[in-house]
Formats: structure tokens, sequence, C-alpha cells
């Protein structure tokens, strides 16, 4: 909470009114380089008066050569009401799905092919400092290398929204209930569980209880939506489809039997996740020849269905067993990236309606533009958008550290269910495609 702006050689009597209302005073030379006005933008009626002239500031620049800050020292362990305000004032003037719908967007974008990229006033920068004409010059992207940035980021983004919803919903129904001083719903989305396991975890037993289904619909629709009982059918199939989406993004944050959220974790710390462009691997029921050749008709699709097709991301990783460490595990994922951007904005869509309605919650009665009430999926369910196609694969790299038997064999994941594949043949074949 900032008091107030004042110039370097600080006058007497600011620093009396410092001591007088236990500001406190910040020494920041680096701050000369910003302009006043920016600072003074960010001023309310209760910061000292002297200072609430754009002008007084700039001169007291111009005196003294610098910038002070005030800050009200810290006087309780937990937050009062006035602070917790404040916080969830500059909270709720956000527009969180405004950053998921643009860093969407851009990964929607064509990249242009046979032409050089066109840079605006950033890449211009960007070239002059690099000491080059253009970011071209150093970058060298080729086309696949746009096309694994493109899939690894619908990943990531994927992985941003349904953490986003899950913390948020935390924050709005259990949150609410750990701050016994002061509600604010900023701290309860920063204090919450750290290990997304017992976010999760706590999320579903509330979400599942009796409370958190009769008053779910609070958290995504505005009171007076009870007043139109015309809108009754609508409203439940959109409100249904908004539980689903919640229970899809608790889902993809401890899925365990195929880890997604260590390949999120693996691609944040270190980029340790081989991203593959061109992967193909077929089950089929039609063995290889006595020589070696595999007919094409084998590959069709009444004989076959594609495990790993297009776009893959490789990671290894240790999965967590309760009772008994684990070997290395190798997982290969598939990133469709149009499947993840729509899962990642439906996900954004209902984050966004629980936002609002908060926001408004918060902001009753105030005059204050908030983030706006997002257009409703009424039946993008996950089943519709995600299918049934295989998510990827995992297989044990090395035995667990005492030297047994794998506790994990190797298999497939489906968007449900996850399918043992150790009842395949332990000894390879190898054959040729050939026309028939």
């Amino acid at each position: 909470m900032t008091k107030v702006l004042v110039a370097d050689e600080t006058p007497w009597s600011l620093a009396q009114t410092a001591q007088e209302t236990g500001a406190l005073l910040i020494d920041s030379p680096w701050i000369q380089s910003v302009d006043a006005s920016t600072w003074m933008d960010r001023l309310t009626s209760k910061l000292l008066k002297p200072l609430a002239d754009p002008q007084n500031l700039q001169l007291q620049r111009n005196i003294y050569g610098g910038i002070h800050m005030f800050f009200a020292r810290p006087a309780t362990r937990q937050l009062d009401v006035e602070h917790a305000k404040e916080l969830d004032d500059e909270f709720f003037q956000s527009r969180p799905i405004g950053y998921f719908a643009s860093r969407i967007e851009s990964l929607l974008r064509d990249r242009p092919k046979g032409s050089a990229p066109s840079f605006g006033t950033h890449g211009e920068e960007f070239a002059s400092r690099c000491g080059v004409e253009s970011p071209s010059d150093v970058l060298g992207v080729s086309e696949e290398d746009w096309e694994l940035q493109v899939a690894v980021d619908a990943f990531s983004v994927r992985h941003h929204a349904a953490e986003s919803l899950v913390r948020l919903y935390h924050a709005l129904t259990i949150g609410a209930e750990s701050e016994a001083a002061a509600r604010s719903t900023w701290c309860a989305v920063v204090e919450g569980p750290s290990k997304t396991v017992d976010l999760v975890k706590q999320a579903r037993l509330f979400m599942d209880s009796r409370e958190g289904v009769e008053d779910f619909w609070r958290l995504v629709f505005p009171e007076k939506i009870s007043q139109h009982p015309e809108m009754a059918e609508e409203a439940n199939q959109s409100l249904n489809v908004m539980a689903d989406w919640v229970r899809h993004a608790m889902s993809l944050l401890v899925r365990d039997d195929i880890n997604i959220n260590a390949a999120n974790n693996k691609i944040k710390h270190g980029l340790a996740v081989r991203p593959k462009a061109k992967t193909l691997a077929t089950i089929t029921t039609i063995p290889p020849n006595a020589d070696g050749s595999v007919p094409l008709s084998a590959l069709s699709d009444e004989n076959s269905f594609n495990v790993l097709e297009g776009i893959t991301a490789e990671y290894l990783s240790r999965p967590q067993t309760p009772g008994r460490r684990q070997g290395l595990e190798m997982t290969v994922l598939n990133l469709r990236p149009v499947t993840l951007l729509t899962e990642a904005w439906l996900i954004a869509t209902v984050h966004a309606a629980m936002f609002h309605i908060a926001a408004a919650k918060h902001f009753a009665d105030r005059d204050v533009t908030i983030q706006p009430y997002p257009a409703l999926p009424l039946d993008t369910t996950p089943e519709r958008v995600v299918g049934g196609a295989a998510i990827g694969v995992r297989y044990p790299v090395t035995t667990p550290p005492d030297g047994g038997l794998v506790d994990r064999v190797e298999g497939i994941a489906f968007p449900n269910h996850f399918l043992s594949t150790k009842f395949f043949s332990e000894e390879p074949q190898k054959g040729v495609i050939v026309d028939g």
C-alpha cells in the first residue's frame, strides 16, 4: 500500500508526517529514470496532499534529483479489513481472460511460409540491442522449430489455465473459510496449498460435498439468474458443462497413471523434454508375414489405431508411489495443438465466469469496470473436445533403487482409462511396409 512518493532529500515537513503516520521511507535512486506521471497514475485519494499534483512531484524531482517511496509499516500478523479490501480492489480489476485469449490467439496464428517474418518496434529494438539488422539474423527459426514451440506452448497454456481455475475455485470456497481476520481472494489464491495433489484433494472433496453441489451455481452465475425460470434449461446445461471443465482441470493436475503434471514441470524447469515433429506408432492386429513384410492394409482404420501420431513430447520422471521409491520412467505424450488450445480456452472461460462473479460481488454498489462475463459453453464438454484418442504412453527405464521388479508397467493412456501392454511379446518384431 503506497502512501506517497517524494524526492531525494525529503522536506522536513514530509519527514515529520512520515514519522507521525508510521510510514516507512525507502531510498530508491534507480527510480529516477521512471516518468513521474507514471507513478502519479498510481496515487489515490489516501496519499499525502502535498504531492497530489503531478507538478509538485516533478518539482521535487527537479530540485532533489531522485524519488523516495513511503510504505505503511505492517502492524498486524494478519490482513486487516482495509488492506484486504485494497488488495482485492487491485486483483479484481485485472483481466485474466485477456491474458489467456491473447496467448491462445498468438499460438493459432499462421506463420508465413516462404517469406521472412515481420517484426514490429519490439523486434527492431531487439535487433538493435543484438547488433544485427533483423531478429532473424540471430534467431534462425525453422518451420519445425515453430511447430514444436506452438505445440509445447499449447500444452503449457492448457496446464496454466487448469491450475488457475482450480486455485481460484479453492480460494473462493475453502480459502474463504481459512481466513479469520479479513477476507481477501487474492491472498487466498496465493496461500492455497503449494502441492497440487493437496490442492486438488481439498477442492474435489468440497465440490462433491452437498454444499459444493448446491452452491456451485453461485460461483459462476449472477444471483439474478434465479429470477428467470425461462432460462432454467439452458442455465442447467451450461452449469453442468462448467462443472465438468472444473473436474477436467483437476484431473489434468493430478492424473498419475500417466503423469501429465510432470510434463508441465519438466517444461518449466530446465525444458527437460524432447519434442518431436513427426512421430508415428501404430498398433495393428495383423502381424508381419514370414518374410518380415507388413501389408499396407494392416495399417487401415479397420485393423489398427495410432497410439502416437504427429507432434509428441518425451520426458523422464520418477513417479511418486506410496511406500516405495520408483525407477526412472519415460512418458511420450501426443501434443495436438488445436485440442490443447480448445481445452485451454474452455477452462479459461469457466475461470472468467468465476472471476467476474467474484469481482461483481466485491465491487457491489461501486461503479468499477471489471472483466466482462464470458459467453458460456453449452455442449462443448471435455469428452467432445478431447475425444477418445490415446493421450500417450509410458514405460520404465530403470528398476526401482531397491532392485526389485517395477510397480508401474508399460501401457497406453486414454482420456478415461489406462491400458497395460505388458501382455505383448517381450521380443520386438521387425517388419517392412509393402503394398497389399
